[in-house]
């Protein structure tokens, strides 16, 4: 009698750490992609919103002053998110506005573009 109640408490030890062993893997599984996410949009949003800031940065007056400074946010960006390629380029020039400003990147956490105006001065 004592061996078949240490046998089914066994036999259900068995099964209940095999359903736990699943759901720990399930918990792990979301944790990573709620964490590749949050990676994904933080990046997204540090390169767009760093680009529009360098675009709109008043102090830089010299074109030449403008490109060194783009090349820096291009290293930084790339620096810090593992980019694989980080293009930004003038795509037109001296309209109504200003000058329009695009970049693009590729990256572990996806990829993506923006667009900003510089204001002509």
């Amino acid at each position: 009698m004592k061996l078949a109640v240490i046998l089914i408490y066994s036999v259900g030890l068995c099964l209940f750490s095999c359903v736990f062993s699943s759901v720990l893997f399930q918990i792990s599984q979301l944790d990573r992609k709620i964490l590749y996410q949050k990676r994904k949009t933080e990046s997204m949003l540090f390169i767009s919103e760093s680009f529009c800031n360098y675009c709109d940065d008043l102090n830089i007056k010299n074109e030449d002053d403008f490109n060194s400074s783009m090349n820096e946010w291009s290293q930084l960006c790339e620096s810090l998110w593992s980019l694989e390629k980080i293009e930004w380029k003038c795509s037109k020039e001296n309209n109504s506005c200003g000058n329009l400003y695009h970049a693009s990147w590729i990256g572990p956490y996806g990829n993506g573009e923006v667009y900003a105006i510089r204001q002509v001065r």
